[in-house]
């Protein structure tokens, strides 16, 4: 049966805290993928896991996830949503925090669906979704089994959503993970969560990616994948406010957020800097640093500095101080 399938992952809702306005950037992501949802006019709906960040989210973070699937179930009346659990989306007390989201859904009946704990087949327009909650054990033949155990006796297209990392690369071009996917040409497609950089590991099996950077680490290429009857097309989302990183001496870019990689600490004036320079990366040892520089005094307001112009934690704030004193006594 030809379905029309718009699939995400990776939302990590609540991530970069420290950043100023940082559910706003996430919002207006969301934002943009309500829109482009509602042009699109999908059959369904996937999201492969990790919608929350932290395992003690805000509450105005989590009304920001429920307000946007309930936006996209509204707008599109014609719509299925398929949620499947990922690592992040779990609570302190190991529960999982969809549980509560498909809870404020029950009034969408079948056509909101919410896996979390364990696998299961779900059944949508005559064909059949192989959904796997993040388990972070499988190996290839493992996998191989399981898939072929639930394939057993289903008619229809066979689809596999899951939140698993496999043999890939994040967007700083390192390899991630050891085992790869098995080839099993009844799986009309993969749809994976997990892994923040878009792409392919088979010809019917990818990685949508985050839907934004949630790091400094992570490229501005980020979206979701639009599938038209198994063939898969990446749709870009205009980048909400990037995250930027460069090196001292490079010009400052405007209109995003800039981690600024200092090599010679004694010739920067942090305070001189744009405002939208937001953290700092220095790879500089003490030696480095022009001591004469300090006074007895130099720790006074650090602490208030460092939480309200970086966002440091009250960890990081007292780590700083710690450094500093430690300069001065040597």
């Amino acid at each position: 049966m030809t379905l029309r399938i718009i699939h995400t992952a990776d939302w990590h809702i609540g991530a970069s805290r420290n950043l100023p306005n940082y559910l706003k950037r996430q919002e207006d992501a969301l934002d943009e993928l309500t829109r482009k949802t509602k042009k699109y006019e999908p059959d369904i709906f996937i999201i492969t896991g990790d919608m929350f960040d932290s395992n003690t989210p805000r509450e105005e973070e989590r009304c920001l996830i429920v307000s946007t699937l309930t936006n996209l179930l509204v707008q599109n009346p014609n719509m299925y949503m398929l949620i499947v659990g990922g690592n992040h989306d779990w609570d302190k007390q190991n529960n999982s925090m969809l549980d509560s989201i498909d809870i404020s859904y029950k009034i969408a009946g079948t056509r909101f669906k919410v896996v979390s704990k364990e696998t299961e087949i779900v059944k949508i327009k005559k064909s059949n979704f192989l959904c796997i909650p993040c388990e972070q054990n499988y190996t290839k033949e493992k996998l191989r089994k399981i898939v072929k155990k639930y394939h057993k006796g289903t008619s229809g297209d066979f689809y596999v959503c899951m939140h698993e990392c496999f043999k890939s690369f994040n967007d700083l071009g390192k390899q991630l993970g050891k085992e790869s996917l098995p080839k099993l040409s009844f799986v009309k497609c993969w749809m994976l969560g997990d892994i923040h950089k878009h792409q392919f590991l088979l010809d019917n099996a990818w990685y949508s990616g985050s839907l934004l950077q949630t790091n400094f680490g992570e490229k501005p290429n980020k979206g979701f994948v639009l599938v038209d009857d198994g063939e898969p097309t990446f749709v870009r989302i205009k980048s909400p406010t990037k995250l930027v990183t460069i090196n001292q001496g490079d010009e400052v870019p405007e209109n995003c957020l800039v981690k600024y990689r200092i090599t010679d600490v004694s010739s920067v004036n942090k305070c001189e800097l744009p405002d939208n320079v937001v953290m700092f990366g220095s790879d500089i040892k003490p030696a480095e640093v022009d001591t004469s520089l300090l006074t007895d005094d130099v720790t006074e307001g650090l602490s208030e500095f460092l939480a309200t112009k970086f966002g440091y934690s009250k960890k990081m704030q007292r780590k700083s101080v710690e450094y500093i004193n430690d300069l001065l006594n040597t």
